[in-house]
């Protein structure tokens, strides 16, 4: 028996590659799934994304270049309020990076 399928994307359950190009699909964008130790779970593999050199060097090594913990992109976003009641889920205010250029 296989995982079974989310009804409303279509993606099966555990699986972060299909979950990474319903995440680039939605945002036009490349998507990687990272855990806190910068170790690359999954990525999108959508025809015509674009890659540049930091996203070859980490798809081909499966890690990232710096440890989420270490990033301050990733301690701002970590550091947000918490949206919703029990969700869990982090949100960003503002926006992208802060008003300071994006590293990627």
């Amino acid at each position: 028996m296989g995982a079974a399928a989310d009804s409303v994307s279509g993606v099966r359950l555990g699986d972060l590659y299909a979950f990474a190009n319903a995440v680039a699909s939605i945002t036009n964008g490349a998507a990687s799934i990272v855990d806190p130790l910068g170790r690359i779970l999954g990525y999108s593999t959508l025809p015509g994304q674009p890659i540049d050199e930091l996203r070859r060097i980490t798809t081909l090594t499966l890690q990232e270049t710096t440890q989420p913990a270490f990033d301050q992109d990733f301690k701002i976003v970590y550091a947000a309020p918490r949206s919703g009641r029990g969700s869990g889920a982090r949100r960003r205010h503002g926006p992208p990076c802060a008003g300071r250029p994006c590293r990627r």
